[in-house]
């Protein structure tokens, strides 16, 4: 390699390097974009949100080279690692977590049962330690997955032990209608989606361990529909939804 090319990769990588690192320790440890790829969260996130999730909610993170999976930000294979904790997830929040059959990806639902909570399901109502929670019949809604097809809900909203949110069942029986009780084990958190029959969740794949959460969900900065037209990706801008926060 000449002179010129080295003197070439010095000069990028004092000009973009700190920069990058700069990128990479926001990221890492204060914020992250999240979009929302699937309508498990629907009616609160809608597909195409794009939120903005609070990495210091539970933790301080830092970034570490994970040698053992793919690769991550800008194809380096980066994770991040709690090197401080100073909260824990409330019943209720919508939380960022690593997804424990295949950490590397993260996916994003509602924390329901907290550890040693007893979760149960009876024909759509989230029974809890016992208690069934209550729901509130709304109106008819109809759910619009990632390929454009329709399905026609209900819109309720629960109160989950105080924490109110909205949420969707199928007019028609499903098998995540019905499920355990089962028993929370310490350390653990049991994650739901609020579009109820449309998510694969702690009834499907279990538990998610307190390491393995990333961050709370803050506000959408942006939400793009791309079943309405407009660039592909990005979709349709729904400019009701920017700036939203999330609950």
């Amino acid at each position: 390699m000449s002179d010129g090319s080295k003197g070439g990769w010095r000069e990028t990588l004092v000009t973009w390097g700190p920069a990058i690192l700069a990128v990479i320790f926001i990221r890492s440890t204060l914020a992250s974009p999240f979009r929302i790829p699937s309508g498990s969260m629907v009616p609160t996130l809608e597909i195409g949100d794009h939120i903005l999730v609070s990495k210091l909610s539970y933790g301080l993170h830092v970034p570490w080279l994970d040698l053992a999976h793919g690769p991550g930000f800008l194809g380096l294979p980066f994770t991040t690692v709690e090197v401080m904790s100073w909260d824990d997830p409330e019943r209720g929040d919508i939380v960022v977590f690593k997804y424990p059959p295949e950490p590397a990806v993260d996916y994003i639902k509602r924390v329901v049962g907290l550890p040693g909570d007893t979760v149960e399901v009876r024909d759509n109502v989230l029974v809890l330690n016992g208690v069934a929670q209550d729901q509130e019949y709304e109106e008819r809604y109809t759910f619009t997955d990632d390929g454009c097809d329709s399905h026609p809900t209900r819109l309720l909203t629960e109160d989950l032990m105080g924490a109110e949110h909205q949420m969707l069942t199928s007019t028609g029986r499903s098998t995540l209608s019905n499920y355990g009780p089962v028993t929370v084990p310490d350390g653990h958190y049991f994650m739901m989606g609020d579009n109820r029959d449309h998510s694969a969740d702690s009834r499907v794949w279990g538990y998610v361990p307190r390491e393995y959460m990333r961050g709370k969900a803050k506000i959408t900065w942006f939400s793009g529909d791309t079943c309405a037209g407009g660039p592909p990706f990005f979709g349709k801008p729904r400019l009701s939804r920017l700036g939203m926060t999330l609950e």
